[in-house]
């Protein structure tokens, strides 16, 4: 905001941006493992239900990292 306030323009300005913009798809994809890792320890009955356990846990994160 404070770029776009400013009419900052030049290589600093273009470089912080790309910053900005890859920490927060980082943070994103950290986030969506954290809360796959969550969901999958919280549901955990035993080994007899491990595909439709890993399945629940993990549909979610693919769907959010690639759909």
């Amino acid at each position: 905001m404070v770029l776009r306030e400013c009419h900052a323009r030049g290589p600093l300005s273009d470089m912080l941006m790309s910053i900005i913009a890859v920490n927060n798809i980082g943070c994103i994809i950290v986030f969506s493992l954290v809360a796959s890792a969550i969901d999958l320890t919280a549901s955990w009955s035993g080994f007899g239900q491990l595909l439709p356990t890993l399945f629940d846990a993990l549909f979610p994160l693919v769907w959010q990292l690639v759909g």
